[in-house]
């Protein structure tokens, strides 16, 4: 602290103009230390700043240069980014950005990117007053001259820091973004995506500064309008970086968040960046089989995609990438993908019995019995209580597995994953619907204990998952229940709970009374759940508004 306050002292006393030496010191004393933040703290308070400001404006370009820099040092404390603005640095800073010298333009530009870093919300905060200084423009002709300049480590360093202060000026800031969404700038982060592609920080700078714009309904037009995709495409097959494939997608996706832009994106199926995602599915390096299989999952988010995309293949490409990975020893990261992908498609009716003409269940249901990643397990549900809906074969395929069906009931007990343990009561409702009344699917699922988790299912705080639980018990207790199977279950306290809950629509009421009507029909069962609670709680609802709920209500109450 002692050489600092040396250091600070001599820039006090000089009188003359301002030299390079001693901010050179001062910078290279902030270099050695393992926490700067205190001693930047104090060297603003000791009035740091008004010295910087005088070498900025110095008639020497290795002086500016250095002033700049102990700026820009100084900025990466977030106390000391205020102070950078009250004293009259950002407009100094933002016309240095012409500058003609490279390094002085290069730490003036890096100076303004970190006073402007996460100081979003202040009204008198550094990236406002960049704006009200020009500094967009100024940045713009920068990026525009930095394009052209050659190859070299300073002119190299210079489009690094550019590209940064830009992302850092958009990022998460509104204001800034309305003001910048301009033609010409998608135009120069397009030629930097093109000449210099093969960068591994460039890309990433300019693909998220992009994204910043697309979050804006505006600023998703404007760069969708420009048509960035084959520049988008260039540099996915030039640059091999993970963090750049991945930002790559990230802006694919915030493109396609709303129908219209999402629809140029996909391009009728014939998009260029579409196809090339398309391409990375069978791509030896599973890191873009994994972006691949992302991107399909994005693009399948409307039936008319989801129903082109298979009448083109999609689905047997992503089925025939997981038949390779659908054991224990697959990769989690791309059976995820690949399942997320699956179950978007297969919610299109029209692609369900597709899917399962391409051999889906023969793929997936190997992992049932294989997998033990609650996430990938998760998908994996979800996808085959999706593609059964509605297909009789296919639900009776399942349920006559009874290994994939006794992993089903012991999932239904889990705790360490609630989604999973949801899904697994889920898929078992689904087949019981969608078996074609098959009393030996039926059957076999009530003696591999399917009936405990209907009946907690039938309690779940979600509606839909409520009257799920109804119907698949309807048909239970009207093919196979038994008063043991019932006996082992808590279904009186579930019912009369259910039928309390004032918020539950009449008719996913009425299909609780009529599962209760189906079980009245086993005298010994019905015998063995009768209570006080239970009959007083239907007796209730003998005078509802709905004419069915009342009419089940009153039968029923009879019988209890």
């Amino acid at each position: 602290m002692e050489d600092l306050t040396a250091s600070l002292e001599k820039l006090r006393v000089n009188t003359g103009e301002p030299t390079p030496g001693p901010f050179e010191d001062l910078i290279n004393q902030l270099h050695e230390l393992e926490d700067s933040t205190t001693v930047c703290e104090e060297l603003v308070k000791g009035g740091v700043l008004l010295l910087t400001v005088k070498a900025i404006q110095s008639s020497s370009p290795e002086a500016q240069a250095k002033g700049a820099e102990l700026v820009a040092e100084l900025a990466k404390v977030e106390n000391c980014r205020l102070g950078c603005v009250t004293n009259g640095l950002v407009p100094i800073l933002v016309e240095k950005m012409s500058s003609s010298n490279t390094k002085v333009a290069l730490q003036a530009c890096r100076a303004l990117g970190n006073i402007c870093y996460e100081h979003v919300f202040l009204p008198d905060g550094g990236r406002v007053s960049v704006m009200e200084s020009g500094g967009a423009s100024q940045l713009l002709s920068l990026l525009q001259r930095a394009a052209g300049l050659p190859n070299t480590p300073d002119d190299h360093q210079l489009r690094l820091v550019a590209t940064g202060f830009l992302l850092n000026l958009l990022n998460s800031y509104d204001t800034v973004q309305d003001q910048s969404m301009e033609a010409e700038l998608v135009d120069v982060l397009c030629q930097y995506l093109d000449k210099f592609a093969e960068d591994e920080d460039i890309p990433t700078h300019v693909l998220l500064s992009l994204t910043c714009m697309a979050d804006t309904e505006v600023g998703r037009g404007l760069v969708v309008s420009r048509d960035i995709t084959p520049h988008l495409v260039r540099v996915l097959r030039i640059n091999e970086s993970p963090e750049v494939t991945e930002t790559c997608l990230e802006l694919v996706t915030n493109l396609a968040e709303t129908d219209e832009s999402m629809g140029i994106v996909y391009g009728n199926g014939s998009g260029c960046v579409y196809q090339e995602l398309v391409d990375w599915l069978t791509s030896d390096l599973e890191d873009l089989q994994i972006a691949g299989a992302l991107a399909m999952g994005n693009f399948a988010r409307s039936d008319a995609h989801c129903i082109q995309m298979v009448e083109s293949g999609i689905a047997e490409k992503l089925l025939k990438v997981l038949s390779s990975h659908n054991s224990g020893e697959g990769d989690i990261r791309l059976q995820h993908a690949l399942l997320s992908a699956l179950r978007n498609l297969s919610i299109a009716k029209e692609n369900k019995p597709v899917l399962v003409t391409q051999s889906a269940l023969e793929v997936l249901l190997p992992m049932a019995t294989a997998i033990e990643t609650f996430p990938v397990v998760f998908k994996l549900l979800a996808t085959l209580r999706m593609i059964i809906d509605g297909q009789t074969d296919a639900a009776v395929k399942v349920g006559s597995d009874s290994d994939v069906v006794s992993r089903l009931v012991g999932w239904c007990s889990t705790t360490d994953h609630p989604g999973v343990q949801g899904e697994s009561s889920r898929l078992l409702a689904w087949i019981i619907k969608n078996c074609g009344g098959d009393t030996s699917i039926i059957k076999s699922l009530v003696s591999a204990g399917c009936v405990a988790p209907l009946v907690l299912m039938l309690g779940s705080e979600h509606a839909v998952m409520v009257n799920e639980a109804a119907l698949a018990l309807v048909l239970v207790f009207g093919t196979a229940v038994t008063d043991s199977v019932v006996e082992k279950t808590k279904l009186a306290e579930v019912v009369t709970f259910v039928v309390k809950n004032p918020y539950l629509p009449p008719e996913i009421l009425a299909n609780v009374l009529s599962m209760m009507t189906a079980l009245s029909a086993n005298a010994t069962a019905l015998e063995s759940i009768k209570t006080d609670d239970l009959r007083t709680a239907v007796k209730e609802l003998s005078s509802h508004a709905n004419e069915q709920v009342k009419n089940l209500a009153v039968a029923l109450t009879e019988k209890l």
